[in-house]
C-alpha cells in the first residue's frame, strides 16, 4: 500500500511538473507572439509612431469605440499629398487640444455636395463602401451648418441656402485644407458642422488596431485585433 501510495504521489508530481513546463512554454510562446506583434505594429507605424485610444462611434464600423490603434506621423511637406479616401488623425479646429480621426472626402479645388446622404464630388457620385447610415429616416438641421454659406459654389444664393445633415452644398474646398467626414454618417461630428481641416492640423495616418474591447460589455473583439485601418 505504501508503495502504491508513493507511486501515485510521484506520478502526480511528475504530471504536475509536465503541466507546469507545458504551461510555462505556452505562456512564453504567447508572450513572444505578443512581443513580435507589438514590434511589428511599431515598425509599421514608423519612426515617431504613436498609439491612440478611440472613444467615439463617429467612425463606426471602420474604427469602433474601445479600440487602440497605431498612428504613423506625417511630415508637414507630405500632408498635401494625401488623397480622397485617406484616413487621417487631425486636431479638432475649434479645440486643437482634441484629436479626431476622419476620412478625407475633399481636397483643395474639389466641389462637394450631398443629396439624400449620397456624396457627390465634381457632380459625380462617390463610391463609398465604408459609409454607414444608422438613422436614414431623419435629416436634422443645425445652426452649426451656417459656416457653409461662405464656401458655396456661385450657382447657389447664400440667402436661400438651407443645409441639413444629409443635404448640403455644393461647397468649394479652399487651398491648403481638407473636407473630412466620419464613416458613421448619421452620428459623426465632422466638416459638415465645423468646417475644413487646415493642412497644419493633420497629425498622421492610422495604421492598425492592436486592441479592441467593447466599452459596455468589456468583451474582447479578438477578430478586430491586427485589423488594418483603411
Amino acid at each position: 500500500m505504501k508503495k502504491r501510495r508513493t507511486f501515485t504521489v510521484v506520478t502526480s508530481l511528475a504530471l504536475q511538473s509536465k503541466l507546469t513546463i507545458l504551461l510555462a512554454a505556452l505562456g512564453a510562446s504567447i508572450i513572444a507572439a505578443l512581443f513580435l506583434a507589438v514590434l511589428g505594429l511599431g515598425l509599421e507605424a514608423g519612426p515617431g509612431g504613436k498609439s491612440f485610444h478611440n472613444v467615439s462611434t463617429g467612425m463606426d464600423p471602420t474604427l469602433l469605440a474601445g479600440e487602440y490603434f497605431t498612428l504613423r506621423p506625417i511630415a508637414s511637406h507630405d500632408v498635401a499629398t494625401l488623397k480622397e479616401g485617406a484616413l487621417v488623425m487631425h486636431a479638432f479646429p475649434p479645440d486643437p487640444s482634441k484629436q479626431f480621426m476622419k476620412r478625407i472626402v475633399g481636397v483643395p479645388g474639389d466641389t462637394l455636395r450631398m443629396e439624400k446622404g449620397v456624396l457627390y464630388r465634381s457632380s459625380r457620385i462617390v463610391s463609398e463602401p465604408y459609409a454607414w447610415h444608422v438613422d436614414p429616416a431623419t435629416d436634422p438641421t443645425f445652426d452649426d451648418f451656417d459656416w457653409q454659406r461662405e464656401y458655396l459654389a456661385t450657382s447657389v444664393a447664400p440667402s436661400s441656402y438651407q443645409p441639413s445633415r444629409d443635404n448640403w452644398g455644393p461647397l468649394l474646398v479652399p487651398p491648403h485644407a481638407y473636407f473630412v467626414l466620419g464613416d458613421n454618417r448619421d452620428n459623426s461630428l465632422d466638416s459638415r458642422y465645423w468646417g475644413f481641416v487646415p493642412f497644419d492640423a493633420v497629425i498622421g495616418t492610422p495604421r492598425r488596431i492592436y486592441w479592441s474591447q467593447d466599452p459596455q460589455t468589456h468583451a474582447i473583439r479578438w477578430n478586430r485585433i491586427g485589423h488594418r485601418l483603411e
